[in-house]
């Protein structure tokens, strides 16, 4: 029923995002070992290898959240969220003088890891078991993807109007870009 469903959902995605940040970690590690002379991509590269990883975890918590609300729990996904500002403010006030820019990056990984046990650890409370389920071809996994493909390429084409527009200021703006 639903809550394997949601299992099967839980392990797809799962799959797919953590494919797709290993091959986002290789790409970082092959970028820094080609090297650069700007500051800003020495820096980046590491910090998009330590963040990445984020998006899987706060995915899945969203995922996770979506499950609870159905079964009419909204405090533990409201509350999921405010992890991250408890993290960011503690490695701002611990490790930022020694550490810098990672430490936040490292406790911004570490929130996404907290609000997902969060969110995970209250689903069997409201009766759904968490486990993995592999079914690609279930069919409300068709359905699922048949949905979600729109509203992707629609939120992709505003990402990479964000992206082309940080180019350009960049690249087309004389001295040190925008």
């Amino acid at each position: 029923g639903a809550e394997r469903f949601f299992r099967i959902c839980f392990t797809l995605l799962m799959a797919l995002l953590s494919a797709i940040s290993i091959i986002v970690w290789i790409g970082c590690r092959a970028a820094g070992a080609i090297g650069t002379t700007d500051p800003t991509w020495e820096r980046f590269f590491p910090l998009l290898e330590i963040l990445f990883p984020y998006m899987p975890l706060i995915c899945l918590t969203a995922l996770a959240g979506a499950a609870l609300n159905v079964r009419r729990h909204f405090l533990t996904p409201a509350i999921a969220p405010t992890t991250l500002n408890l993290c960011w403010m503690a490695a701002l006030l611990l490790g930022a003088s020694r550490f810098g820019i990672f430490a936040v990056a490292f406790a911004i990984l570490v929130s996404g890891a907290i609000q997902l046990a969060m969110n995970l650890f209250t689903l069997p409370r409201y009766g759904i078991r968490v486990g993995l389920a592999w079914d690609p071809r279930h069919e409300g996994v068709g359905r699922v993807s048949r949905m979600v493909l729109p509203m992707v390429a629609g939120l992709a084409a505003t990402q990479l109007n964000i992206v082309v527009d940080g180019l350009i200021a960049q690249f087309c703006v004389p001295g040190t870009g925008a």
